[in-house]
């Protein structure tokens, strides 16, 4: 998916910054824009519809790390449910805290093991590289019997395409187009 903004945004971060982690933290501040957040959830919601009719109907909830996971759950509130009520009740959002890129140990989601258990998921973040934030989310989501299906991205670093990672910017594709 083309988002001519995000193309331009990508092109001065990378003139900015030599890659690798201080490019990631500058993604991460600058990615919480609303249309960023508008175009993953339309990325999702036509790919979920797509599963909708291939897996009878099955839907699968949305989980998120860190700063971008709470801006997005923010933005998800403000604009997709009418009240905290409905909020609560049908988002189906799990959070789990940032920096497990680092190293950090991901939130114990043992207390929404009936959330979770033998449900399916997709996870939403602003970027994807080695995978090691999807991989720590979905071994936590198995540990409850619950299961990782897909990942959206806004950034899609990674030198080999994942068939589980959709993004709305890749950057091999886009060096490879130059």
């Amino acid at each position: 998916m083309d988002v001519p903004a995000l193309n331009m945004l990508v092109k001065e971060l990378i003139a900015k910054h030599t890659g690798g982690k201080e490019f990631f933290n500058a993604l991460d501040e600058v990615v919480t824009d609303g249309l960023f957040f508008d175009k993953l959830y339309q990325l999702a919601m036509i790919d979920d519809a797509y599963r909708t009719i291939e897996e009878d109907e099955e839907q699968y909830h949305t989980i998120v790390s860190g700063k971008f996971g709470i801006a997005l759950s923010n933005w998800l509130r403000q604009y997709h449910f009418d009240n905290d009520a409905e909020w609560s009740e049908t988002s189906g959002v799990l959070l789990v805290n940032g920096g497990l890129r680092d190293g950090d140990p991901i939130t114990d989601l043992s207390p929404y093991w009936e959330q979770v258990q033998n449900e399916k998921y997709v996870f939403v973040d602003d970027s994807f590289f080695s995978g090691r934030t999807r991989n720590i989310i979905a071994k936590e989501l198995e540990r409850l019997h619950g299961q990782l299906m897909h990942t959206y991205v806004v950034y899609d670093g990674s030198d080999i395409p994942d068939p589980r990672v959709t993004s709305l910017y890749r950057y091999y594709d886009e060096i490879e187009e130059e």
